[in-house]
């Protein structure tokens, strides 16, 4: 999962005389969910290859609805912690919580926020004028399920697909919707191929459908 990457990479290309790798940052985090964990680790390596990232804050929830729930902790952190200029939120419930949060803050231009997952909501939000949502790497589930599709007959066919199949994620930036007027998921996959398609697990003997 490469949204932690995504989220320092992003920061660099959209405010390139700023912070670069050096920035406070706040973090939503609950942990015991694989989904979460794994994307934690990602963002602990990125940490520990980037010094410079000054994490001041952790908090999270899951309990519904999780967004305003999030909200609520986001409020105490943001006021207990004005420095934050980056809030990595990897999972979009996550995400809306601490947007809603920045914008009664009246903190949009001072925090931009990363994430992971993507929806037709999430797009709205993000492309709303002034939005502080900059960016989120996401997979399409549609191609997850193409993958695992194919991943299973290779199986049956008494082939070895491989210990793990990784079906690679899509960075989505905040400028990226707005440019190519993305408004929804299916506009996504039409005008980004790498969100549409993954050609991973994908045997010789098995077509791949019409592109």
């Amino acid at each position: 999962m490469e949204a932690a990457r995504a989220a320092i990479t992003c920061r660099q290309r959209l405010f390139p005389t700023c912070y670069g790798n050096e920035f406070v940052a706040g973090y939503v985090y609950v942990p015991g969910i694989a989904p979460l964990d794994r994307r934690d680790e990602t963002w602990v390596g990125v940490k520990e290859a980037n010094p410079g990232i000054n994490e001041v804050a952790m908090f999270g929830t899951l309990d519904n609805p999780i967004a305003n729930s999030v909200a609520n902790q986001a409020r105490a952190v943001l006021s207990a912690n004005p420095n934050i200029t980056v809030m990595f939120a990897p999972y979009d419930e996550f995400a809306k919580g601490v947007k809603i949060a920045v914008d009664e803050a009246g903190m949009s231009d001072q925090v931009s926020i990363y994430s992971a997952d993507v929806s037709t909501a999430d797009i709205a939000m993000m492309r709303e004028p002034g939005s502080s949502w900059k960016a989120t790497a996401a997979t399409n589930p549609a191609v997850v399920g193409e993958v695992s599709v194919r991943t299973l007959a290779m199986l049956l066919a008494g082939e070895d697909p491989g210990a793990s199949v990784i079906v690679p994620p899509t960075l989505i930036t905040q400028s990226m919707l707005n440019e190519l007027e993305i408004t929804n998921m299916e506009e996504l996959g039409a005008k980004l191929p790498a969100f549409a398609h993954a050609d991973v697990v994908v045997p010789e003997w098995m077509p791949l459908p019409a592109r």
